[in-house]
């Protein structure tokens, strides 16, 4: 089952009334690359004023902020759903960091991930460790 209709499933999804994730999406090359990406996956995306975009989905309302080289995302996100937040940003092939909240503002969890793009092989291949996708 594809990703984007796993993440559609829950029908009951409690998006918090503060902001509850913060993050730096790196990698990506323009702020209209990540959203488009991000709505062929089912999210909804509306841009808030000259710099920034607001995407949604069931289980998330965010923004998305263009920083120099980086692009910040924070907002709100319905705390089941962090870790298949992080799966689709794996699957897209980003290098990024998020921070998730409780009410409390207590850090929950911290994810940073480094790994680059999959390119395509070369005639000598070399492996890394861990994969994003």
């Amino acid at each position: 089952m594809p990703l984007v209709e796993i993440l559609n499933m829950k029908e009951a999804s409690v998006i918090p009334q503060y902001n509850n994730l913060y993050g730096i999406i790196r990698a990506a090359n323009s702020i209209l690359e990540f959203t488009d990406r991000l709505k062929d996956r089912g999210w909804n995306c509306r841009k808030s004023s000259w710099t920034e975009v607001e995407v949604t989905s069931p289980w998330a309302e965010l923004e998305i902020i263009k920083d120099g080289k980086e692009i910040i995302v924070q907002g709100a996100i319905d705390s089941d759903y962090f870790e298949s937040f992080s799966s689709l940003l794996n699957e897209m092939g980003y290098q990024y960091e998020l921070e998730i909240y409780n009410i409390q503002k207590e850090l929950i969890k911290h994810y940073i991930v480094t790994c680059k793009r999959q390119q395509r092989p070369t005639a000598s291949p070399s492996f890394t460790r861990g994969r994003c996708g």
